[in-house]
């Protein structure tokens, strides 16, 4: 579509910035068919503050692949800004964005930055509500602002990785917010033309918010004039002057108010209190405690506690120290039924009511982290305990279910087979609960009327049989589901470039279980290349 006098609009406004002899590099993108005058004219840019780039597409990609590939990080430190061709830009916009970015780009809720004028509410029950002034006020808001939008470097790096599995033939996700507003536009629109409901999609998952600022006078930092293209029949001109000096002033206050969908206030909800609890008895090896300290402490910086054995090495305990896990030394050589119900009185130990919510009790040798392993879905939380299961179930038809099915019945007879068969082998070797659930499996690994003590068939009785009769609620996600994800035994998961286990809804998995196993399956997503 020839926009030949939009963009050469945009670039003038640009080059009005100020750029504070900064390098500021400008890149070109065109799609297909495109004007060879513009291309010719971005060509010939000249662009006093950097270098200049333009890059022609192979073939239509629409706009919400050209979105997709406007930016590639190369380091989580780059910064860019992404503009549609029919819009200016304050002259105070570079200004806005780095001042933003050095005082708020820290933060692990903020998919980025917008100079938008944001004036949608897309909740439906709120449709009719309107955005507060808000004044030279920061603030931020659920909902992205297209108009001038510059990610995060990480999350734009993860959400682009999530789209080429999110978006694979054959892989597809269901992007669907259905009290949303956008959504319903969305399925009646052509979707090709529209990346902001994938992108509404992954902040919702992660609990991500845009950042934004309004000038005062009704102004804003960057303009949309609304051109006839993919989201207008016809030109609608200007929605918003661009702020001066005199409508801008800079404020960066300490607590940024968070506003949901329906623009209401977040509430700031307590801090869970939580632990991460592991036994490492038996293990000599530094590499097995980097693999899981090393990756742990990338994402996590809270309490951990682990058992080692007597004879792990001071190299060992002086790398522990370094990473602050508090460690407890036991004797080894236990029977595998003794060592249960040792192992699970330490976990109720130090799972305590009086310091703790949540505690994650993990196997160790074959469990890496790759993000935060308590998600901010707890707060709302209301189960004892969550669960995660192996694709495979308690039945004589695969290989996982029989060998357990088994051992069910040399430890406890046909008595409980009736409760697990065809039910999903729950995984013993991640359990995110409260301590009044470690207190109940405790309760459960002590009981002498009970055999073998295996944590794996006591955990699956206690649920599908009914023995842990106490806890208010317990939730078992489906293998790939949540966080933590099962990649052996058949289990399936997706891959993304940087080689990160994804689960079946392609997001990245925080915790994998089993990384190390030679027999894993290929990723669903192995024979994607991309969008």
């Amino acid at each position: 579509m020839n926009r030949f006098s939009s963009l050469k609009r945009l670039v003038e406004s640009l080059k009005q910035s100020d750029y504070k002899n900064d390098t500021v590099d400008l890149m070109f993108k065109f799609d297909q068919p495109c004007d060879a005058a513009s291309v010719d004219w971005a060509k010939d840019v000249q662009w006093p503050f950097g270098s200049v780039q333009v890059q022609i597409a192979n073939t239509n990609m629409g706009l919400r692949q050209a979105w997709l590939e406007a930016w590639q990080p190369q380091t989580l430190d780059d910064r860019a800004i992404i503009l549609e061709d029919d819009i200016t830009v304050s002259p105070l916009w570079y200004q806005w964005i780095q001042a933003m970015y050095d005082h708020y780009g820290h933060r692990h809720d903020l998919a980025g930055f917008s100079l938008q004028r944001q004036q949608l509410v897309p909740l439906k029950e709120r449709s009719g509500d309107k955005i507060h002034h808000n004044d030279n006020e920061p603030f931020l808001y659920n909902l992205v602002g297209s108009i001038g939008y510059a990610p995060n470097a990480q999350v734009w790096r993860d959400f682009i990785e999530w789209t080429k599995c999110s978006l694979c033939k054959g892989q597809e996700q269901d992007v669907s917010i259905p009290e949303l507003i956008v959504t319903d536009w969305y399925k009646r629109t052509n979707q090709r033309m529209m990346w902001t409901q994938h992108f509404t999609y992954f902040t919702k998952h992660y609990n991500l918010f845009t950042l934004y600022q309004f000038p005062s006078n009704s102004k804003c930092m960057g303009a949309h004039w609304r051109a006839k293209g993919a989201h207008f029949g016809s030109s609608l001109g200007q929605d918003f002057q661009t702020a001066q000096q005199e409508d801008f002033e800079f404020k960066f206050p300490q607590v940024l108010t968070r506003y949901d969908w329906g623009f209401r206030p977040v509430p700031v909800e307590p801090k869970l209190r939580t632990i991460v609890i592991t036994s490492a008895v038996g293990y000599t090896s530094l590499s097995n405690f980097e693999n899981f300290v090393g990756t742990l402490r990338k994402f996590y910086q809270g309490d951990v506690t682990m058992i080692v054995g007597e004879a792990v090495p001071e190299q060992i305990l002086t790398f522990l120290t370094k990473h602050r896990i508090d460690t407890h030394k036991t004797e080894e050589g236990r029977s595998w039924a003794e060592f249960n119900k040792f192992r699970f009185s330490f976990y109720s130990t130090n799972c305590s009511m009086e310091t703790y919510d949540y505690c994650l009790a993990l196997d160790f040798r074959d469990v890496i982290f790759q993000g935060n392993p308590f998600p901010t879905s707890l707060q709302t939380e209301t189960a004892d305990v969550l669960l995660y299961a192996h694709s495979k179930d308690w039945s004589l038809s695969n290989d996982v279910g029989r060998s357990y099915l088994n051992n069910l019945m040399k430890c406890h007879g046909a008595h409980y087979r009736t409760k697990v068969l065809n039910k999903p082998v729950i995984n013993a070797g991640g359990v995110l609960g409260t301590p009044f659930f470690f207190l109940q499996m405790l309760d459960l690994m002590l009981n002498e009327d009970l055999k073998c003590f295996d944590d794996q068939i006591l955990l699956n009785i206690g649920i599908y049989g009914g023995l842990i009769k106490k806890v208010k609620q317990h939730k078992v996600f489906d293998q790939g589901i949540g966080i933590i994800n099962n990649v052996a035994y058949g289990d399936r998961f997706t891959k993304d470039s940087y080689g990160r286990y994804g689960g079946r809804d392609c997001f990245l998995s925080p915790i994998v279980h089993q990384f190390d196993r030679k027999d894993q399956e290929p990723p669903l997503n192995e024979k994607c290349s991309g969008w």
